[in-house]
C-alpha cells in the first residue's frame, strides 16, 4: 500500500538519470581515448568538459529528487498531511538509502572526472592561428 505512494515517479526519474549518466560516462571514456593522440585539438577538451558537466548536473538533479522523497518517507511532512512511512515500510527506506549513497559515489567520481577534464584543458598548449 505505502510502497507505491511516494516511490514510482521518483524511482523512475532517478533510474533514468542514472542510466543516462552511465551512458554519457561510457561515451566520455571513448572520447578521452580518441582525443589522447599527439595531434589532438585542445578545443575538443572544452567540449569534453561541457559533456562531463552536463552528466554531473543530470546525476545531481536525479539524486536530489530521490533525497527529497526519501526525506518525506522518513520524516513525513506535517504541513501537507503526509506521514512518515519508514516505520511501516522499511524496505522502501533501505532501497532509497542505497540508491542515494550510490548516486553520491557516482557524483564524486564524475566531479573528479570533470576536474581532470578542466585540468587537461588548462594544461593543453594552444596554438595561435593568424
Amino acid at each position: 500500500m505505502f510502497s507505491g505512494l511516494f516511490s514510482k515517479p521518483v524511482t523512475v526519474t532517478h533510474l533514468l538519470s542514472d542510466s543516462i549518466v552511465c551512458g554519457l560516462s561510457v561515451l566520455s571514456v571513448i572520447l578521452v581515448i580518441s582525443l589522447n593522440g599527439p595531434k589532438s585539438n585542445p578545443k575538443n577538451y572544452f567540449y569534453l568538459l561541457l559533456h562531463d558537466m552536463v552528466g554531473l548536473l543530470l546525476l545531481l538533479s536525479g539524486c536530489s529528487a530521490a533525497m527529497a522523497i526519501g526525506y518525506v518517507g522518513r520524516f513525513g511532512m506535517v504541513q501537507t498531511g503526509w506521514m512518515a512511512i519508514c516505520d511501516r515500510v522499511e524496505k522502501f527506506c533501505d532501497k532509497i538509502m542505497v540508491s542515494i549513497v550510490s548516486s553520491f559515489v557516482a557524483i564524486i567520481c564524475l566531479l573528479v572526472l570533470t576536474v581532470m577534464s578542466a585540468h587537461k584543458l588548462k594544461s593543453a598548449p594552444y596554438e595561435i592561428e593568424i
